[in-house]
């Protein structure tokens, strides 16, 4: 777990937002890989992670842990509701007394109406996740706007984010536990996601969050 020396190198609050910017950005870097809108009850089972290539240059706490690449996994289930073009999402991880939960809604704001078309289907979508950890705990929102497109074999998609993450410290001792700090930051991404069997897809795709390189791949299946 990369966040394991966070109680070792959180030695000052001004340490705090700069690990909490990352921290966001890696959350929402995985929120979508198609603009597509599901059918009517409608669902999407499955798994994505999200890596960021290295820490922040002024994330120190990572850094000082020997952290190069981190990321988060997780798993999602999205429905496609009978109302107003909106799929609904819930998503979450456990792993090493970290946990983030959470979920949010889609809305298809332009659908193409054919099997292929040059014209991309576009969402805008928000997220809202609560994060708990052994040294800290917080939430993240996120807002994206995403574009796919429904090509033969491939479906390309890019997206745009935003991240509003805070978090408060616990179980580091006197004079640091109940500091908090907040950050928002900016990400894109660019990917593929194709269905190798029926029902089945597979996507990856490269990112950029908060000025650093990063990727992200995730399957799942649709129904």
């Amino acid at each position: 777990m990369p966040f394991d020396d966070f109680n070792k190198y959180y030695t000052s609050n001004d340490l705090l937002e700069p690990f909490v910017k990352d921290f966001g950005g890696i959350i929402g870097a995985s929120d979508s890989n198609t603009a597509k809108k599901l059918s009517v009850f409608g669902l999407d089972l499955g798994f994505d992670l999200a890596v960021q290539n290295r820490p922040s240059s002024d994330n120190k706490i990572l850094i000082n842990s020997d952290v190069d690449g981190f990321g988060v996994p997780r798993v999602h289930m999205d429905f496609g509701l009978p109302v107003a073009n909106l799929d609904v999402s819930v998503r979450g991880f456990s792993y090493s007394n970290l946990k983030v939960i959470g979920g949010g809604l889609k809305y298809s704001l332009f659908k193409t109406t054919t099997h292929v078309n040059l014209m991309p289907d576009i969402s805008p979508m928000a997220y809202y996740d609560i994060i708990s950890y052994d040294y800290f705990t917080g939430y993240h929102i996120s807002v994206d706007v995403v574009a796919s497109w429904n090509l033969p074999n491939i479906k390309p998609y890019i997206s745009f984010g935003y991240d509003n993450t805070s978090l408060k410290v616990r179980n580091i001792g006197y004079g640091f536990d109940g500091n908090k700090a907040s950050s928002s930051g900016l990400r894109g991404a660019a990917g593929i996601r194709f269905s190798p069997v029926p029902l089945v897809y597979i996507y990856g795709g490269y990112n950029i969050i908060n000025g650093e390189g990063g990727y992200n791949f995730g399957f799942g299946m649709e129904i």
